[in-house]
């Protein structure tokens, strides 16, 4: 009997670490109505109901089925005053990828974006993070042939 109730510690234990370090979704502290109601804020354009559903502890770095974070979805929609709440929290992620390997720099400049580009750049993203197809934020500022967004964009790979 001893050893079952050892056995159990131990995976109670694993369980913490990999919720740590992986953010095991069965192991966190998040509300989850709170999150159904962040996805309504976010389909709904609605900035208030969005800083609402987060303080009401919603996960603001689950992924949806393509592997899409909330902040990669709104820059992918252009809804910057979403961008802007999503950016004032601090445990926000800027570096996750999705299933393509895009972050949401990534998408910002795909989109020539040069609002949400900058609202992300603020934050410090990381600019030498390369998507599935080998491209940086960088390729995609010089494809799109707007001037200021690759202004901007060279200007924080200088300061780096």
């Amino acid at each position: 009997m001893h050893t079952l109730y050892l056995r159990a510690f131990f995976v109670l234990l694993w369980l913490s670490y990999i919720s740590t370090f992986f953010g095991h979704p069965l192991c966190n502290n998040h509300n989850t109505g709170a999150t159904v109601r962040l996805v309504s804020a976010l389909e709904q354009n609605d900035p208030s109901a969005l800083s609402k559903a987060i303080d009401e502890r919603a996960d603001i770095n689950f992924r949806n089925l393509g592997g899409d974070i909330p902040l990669i979805w709104v820059c992918s929609r252009g809804y910057h005053d979403c961008i802007g709440i999503l950016l004032q929290n601090p445990y926000i992620q800027l570096d996750i990828q999705n299933k393509k390997g895009d972050t949401a720099l990534i998408i910002a400049c795909k989109k020539a974006d040069y609002r949400a580009a900058r609202q992300l750049l603020s934050h410090r993203p990381n600019l030498w993070v390369r998507n599935k197809k080998g491209k940086m934020a960088y390729d995609y500022a010089v494809s799109c042939r707007k001037t200021n967004l690759l202004q901007l964009i060279c200007s924080y790979m200088a300061i780096r």
